[in-house]
């Protein structure tokens, strides 16, 4: 007993030790700068190409010049000086992490190949674990952090060296993370951002993505060529594994997620759709049944795997959160007296609106297996060491836990309940699992394209050839090709607008004095108005109240008579914005404050 108590006194100490040097290096932290991220505005501001050269810097590109990180890191370093929260992105959630970082925060780091073994290796591992004890087992008994401990553990043996090494493993995952959208990844997964079972889910649909799949895709090499930094995965490939993956849900948030996945990718290769569709037909020559298969499509993408797997876990980090909230709002609701408890009779009043359409019979079984796994998730025991019949009441936790892991719950909640998921919430994320053009073209382009596309319909005869850029525009895919390819189109619709007008004033047959006045006057004003805008004076219309000069230039073209009416438009114009105005207001506030909120509870 003595040697247990010593041993404990230990432990206890250690972890004491841990959590004051994290408080020291928190407070260390609060007095540092914040790292700004790119601007979006400031590269819009900078032109097409600052965009460029601010989203190849944010996504990057593989750095391996720098194979010895040892010799460009110091104490001085930012990545040294960060507190763990800032270094890993998260607060860790292990203790034993915690303490390490704390321990060995100025640990040498290692060249990125080095690390990039051992995330091959975690990986490997958490495979091997998952084949061993299942999926519900490891969920209850392991972490990504204890598969990294364990790894070293193996290797080195001595619990100073093991926590030496992962210090080295952080400050080295620090340095290359931003640059590596693998080891952002991991990143997440190390400190626990993304769970256990997101962990499960990320190791599962990347072994799909490996696998060859039976449907017609273009299946890539595993591993990735000389000259490009990931392997890829095939879109219609990528749709496959997400449906297999996040299950059924509703069509809203499946066409989003599948629009992000579009967001992402790029055209596939000629050569490689070429090389498809010689194999579908030497595979329908020799079996006639393959020919009642599904047609090749006429376009294929691509897009990088781990860009998919980025989008897929936070997609399913997602699903969680909005299932959670849920679980929270509906106990808030039914705790009227707010004792932090809910009596079994609502339990069961909500287990039957989660049933729709099922008899009494599956009523009861629903509602008896949703309070076993209630209990058990609280509890952590098995759902059959549970007592049913003498559970009255269900604790918040219990409630939300039983919310989050009960099967025909989640299914119902996913199918009726689930919204579309909304890329502009936050564009710094969204820049992590896309880049820059990628967030600026979706906001436009879904924006605007129908109203271009109307008027390429209203055009008429005149119109046809943009069809064909239309179309472009949509076969694009994402990044800089589609930036290209829109850009292209509006000088294409601006150029068809301006020969209208010309051939309706320089035509042979056009009387100019037979003309409505006012109709030519509005559009001489529209060409004015477009070629002001293209020449910067003002950056749009009703930003001329900054230019004064230019304000008064765009009265006194008009006629007296209209000066009245344009000053009385102007007027309607900004009251009927002022709803929007409030709405924007309130939503900036909304975001601030839960951004806010978020901090402190990192802190």
């Amino acid at each position: 007993m003595a040697l247990e108590d010593r041993t404990t006194a230990a432990v206890a100490a250690s972890a004491a030790a841990g959590r004051k040097a994290l408080k020291e290096a928190l407070k260390s932290q609060a007095a540092g700068k914040k790292v700004q991220r790119p601007s979006t505005i400031g590269a819009m501001g900078g032109g097409i190409g600052a965009i460029l050269k601010e989203a190849s810097q944010f996504v990057g590109g593989d750095d391996d010049s720098a194979t010895d990180g040892a010799s460009t890191y110091s104490a001085s370093t930012p990545a040294a000086s960060e507190a763990p929260q800032q270094r890993l992105g998260k607060v860790p959630k292990n203790a034993r992490l915690i303490e390490a970082m704390a321990q060995h925060k100025n640990a040498k780091p290692k060249p990125k190949g080095w690390l990039m073994a051992v995330v091959d290796s975690i990986y490997k591992e958490g495979e091997t674990l998952l084949r061993k004890l299942g999926r519900a087992d490891m969920i209850k008994k392991q972490s990504v952090p204890e598969i990294v401990f364990a790894f070293f553990h193996n290797k080195y043996g001595q619990r100073a060296l093991v926590n030496e090494n992962v210090g080295s493993l952080v400050n080295t995952l620090t340095l290359y993370q931003r640059n590596d959208l693998r080891l952002e990844a991991f990143a997440r997964l190390l400190s626990e951002e993304w769970d256990v079972s997101i962990f499960l889910d990320f190791l599962n649909a990347q072994n799909m993505c490996m696998q060859p799949a039976k449907m017609a895709c273009i299946e890539y090499p595993r591993e990735a060529s000389k000259d490009e930094q990931y392997p890829w995965v095939c879109l219609y490939k990528a749709v496959w594994v997400a449906d297999s993956i996040l299950g059924m849900r509703s069509q809203a948030a499946r066409d989003r997620f599948n629009e992000f996945l579009h967001m992402a990718s790029v055209p596939a290769d000629e050569a490689d759709v070429e090389r498809l569709r010689r194999e579908r037909r030497e595979a329908a020559a020799k079996d006639p049944t393959a020919r009642q298969q599904e047609d090749v499509p006429e376009t294929f993408f691509k897009l990088p795997r781990i860009r998919f797997l980025l989008i897929l876990c936070k997609e399913i980090c997602r699903i969680n959160k909005f299932i959670s909230n849920f679980g929270e709002d509906k106990f808030t609701a039914m705790d009227v007296n707010r004792t932090d408890k809910v009596d079994i009779v609502l339990v069961r009043s909500f287990v039957k609106t989660m049933s729709p359409g099922v008899g009494d019979a599956q009523v009861s079984e629903n509602i008896s297996s949703f309070v076993a796994t209630a209990e058990a998730a609280a509890r952590d025991i098995s759902p059959d060491q549970v007592a049913v019949p003498s559970v009255t009441e269900l604790s918040r936790d219990a409630f939300v836990l039983g919310v989050s892991s009960t099967v025909f719950v989640r299914e119902h909640i996913k199918m009726r309940l689930l919204t579309a998921a909304r890329l502009e919430e936050d564009d710094s994320e969204a820049q992590v699992f896309f880049n820059l053009l990628s967030v600026l073209m979706m906001r436009h382009s879904t924006a605007l394209m129908p109203v271009w596309q109307a008027a390429v319909d209203a055009a008429g005869d005149r119109g046809r050839p943009l069809q064909q850029q239309l179309a472009a525009v949509t076969a694009a895919g994402s990044g800089d090709a589609r930036l290209k390819a829109y850009v292209s189109l509006l000088l294409a619709l601006m150029n068809t607008a301006t020969q209208s007008y010309l051939s309706s004033l320089l035509s042979n047959e056009t009387v100019l004095e037979a003309l409505d006045p006012d109709q030519l006057e509005d559009g001489l004003v529209r060409l004015e108005d477009a070629a002001l805008i293209l020449v910067d004076r003002c950056n749009y219309l009703l930003d001329d109240g900054a230019n004064k000069d230019l304000a008064a230039a765009r009265m006194a073209r008009l006629p007296l008579n209209s000066h009245v009416k344009v000053l009385g438009q102007q007027l309607l114009r900004h009251r009927n914005m002022k709803e929007g105005m409030v709405v924007s207001a309130a939503l900036v506030m909304q975001r601030t404050w839960l951004r806010r909120q978020k901090l402190r509870q990192q802190q």
